[in-house]
């Protein structure tokens, strides 16, 4: 059976390509590359296979894209073998989610409540959404130092646009019970 590879080229994978492909698609030393029994992605240069089909051009740009460039899963195979990872041309590895407190959904909440009871609670709780929406993008990446200053502050602006929120509800009964009652003590004097 002939080896297959899969290469990332201008940030999108290609393959499964057999040796005499290799050239073709466009192979530098730079270009990521793997084949089965690998344990993750290489640079070509590091297969000395690979040294007849290396292409003396550099290696294109890659692709703003490219860490989500993923190909389709092969037939029978389950799971996610590593060519199917995204590739981060920036460290060379996978990088994959982490996991997180996820304040967006208490961030909308506290806007919803901002929007019913206190103004200014859902403008804490609009930029409490923006700030979660962010540092889920960024541990969605695998970039768990920007996802964790960033989710400190969607943090901090969901719980002040919930309190102000909540503080909003009782003072709004509270005004809501005068005006009836000042609607009933006027239908009395009538």
């Amino acid at each position: 059976m002939e080896t297959k590879y899969f290469l990332i080229i201008n940030g999108s994978q290609v393959g499964p390509l057999d040796y005499a492909e290799l050239r073709e698609a466009g192979l530098t030393i730079d270009t990521p590359v793997w084949r089965e029994g690998l344990p993750d992605w290489v640079k070509a240069s590091q297969l000395p296979e690979l040294a007849g089909a290396l292409s003396s051009q550099p290696a294109p740009p890659p692709h703003p894209m490219g860490q989500f460039a993923r190909a389709a899963q092969p037939n029978g195979q389950f799971g996610r073998a590593p060519y199917e990872q995204p590739y981060n041309p920036d460290n060379g590895y996978n990088n994959l989610p982490i996991a997180h407190t996820n304040w967006l959904p208490w961030a909308i909440v506290g806007t919803v409540l901002g929007v019913l009871f206190c103004f200014i609670g859902m403008i804490f709780g609009i930029i409490g959404i923006v700030n979660a929406n962010k540092a889920n993008n960024a541990y969605n990446i695998g970039d768990g130092e920007t996802g964790a200053a960033v989710n400190k502050n969607a943090r901090t602006m969901t719980i002040i646009s919930l309190i102000l929120g909540g503080l909003g509800v009782p003072i709004s009964l509270l005004v809501l019970t005068g005006l009836l009652a000042d609607m009933a003590n006027m239908s009395q004097m009538i």
